[in-house]
């Protein structure tokens, strides 16, 4: 397997990821065959569920003759991704040994190389089909990433209730309560299937984990549906300052394995159940 990413834009998103996912999933598996590479992590308590797909498109060169399955430990990752400096080259490579090596190259630039040893994680790969969902809503990354962000300071868990007309964000403390009213003026889209009204709670910890992302595209896709994970998808195509954005992320957009065609990265947070 041999790889390459140039664009600056595309390292940064790539070093933003492996930053905040070890926070997800300590140890991933890297999945790679001719036509995409593909990573999926979950949590130690199955609450959250992440995965990237990236189609061999996205990279400047790709190149991969059979499957392969190298495990990697995340925050190792992002440390050498972190040591590139600008206008390098990033190129990943294996051989079929025990190994992944990663170069950094460019002009007039002090060439680094790396040898990463693989590790062997016994997981397997779960079905993460895309579904209609009765609640989709798009909103501005950094939105997203102020409100969980003060939510977080009040409370342990946040309650989406999804209306008609609006979404409101619920948490409750020993202190009081705090709402936040979102509607179509502060929302890029909203939609809800006709008299329907969604009601569902999950961990602040995990919705906080996934605004860590928000740097990697403008806008966020979140998905809704009554006793389901909530579901939110980051397009991982464009420039960072692209404000046209305007990826259709709902667009079932797969092959005829069932193997999605769409560079994307993907989150699922179980919700709370009411023990009552």
């Amino acid at each position: 397997m041999k790889l390459t990413i140039s664009s600056q834009n595309k390292l940064q998103k790539i070093i933003t990821i492996f930053k905040s996912l070890n926070k997800v999933s300590e140890n991933v598996n890297i999945h790679a065959n001719s036509e995409r590479l593909y990573i999926q992590g979950k949590c130690s308590i199955n609450v959250c569920i992440a995965e990237l797909n990236l189609t061999r498109e996205w990279f400047d060169t790709y190149e991969c003759d059979e499957t392969v399955v190298l495990g990697i430990n995340c925050e190792i990752l992002f440390k050498i991704m972190s040591c590139i400096n600008d206008n390098q080259t990033m190129h990943i490579s294996h051989d079929g040994t025990d190994k992944m090596f990663i170069e950094f190259k460019g002009d007039n630039t002090i060439e680094k190389s790396f040898e990463v040893s693989l590790i062997d994680i016994d997981t397997d790969v779960l079905d993460l089909p895309y579904k209609e969902h009765m609640v989709d809503i798009k909103i501005g990354s950094s939105v997203y990433n102020e409100l969980i962000t003060q939510m977080k300071m009040f409370g342990e868990e946040a309650t989406f209730t999804c209306s008609q007309t609006d979404v409101k964000l619920t948490t409750t403390s020993v202190s009081g309560t705090s709402n936040i009213i979102l509607n179509e003026d502060n929302l890029v889209e909203y939609g809800i299937e006709e008299d329907a009204s969604v009601v569902s709670s999950f961990s602040l910890n995990y919705l906080h984990i996934v605004s860590l992302f928000s740097r990697i595209t403008s806008n966020i896709a979140i998905h809704l549906s009554e006793n389901f994970p909530i579901e939110f998808r980051f397009i991982v195509e464009k420039d960072w300052m692209d404000e046209d954005d305007d990826e259709d992320e709902d667009e079932n957009d797969e092959d005829e394995l069932g193997i999605s065609k769409q560079n994307i990265l993907r989150f699922f947070i179980a919700p709370k159940i009411d023990d009552e």
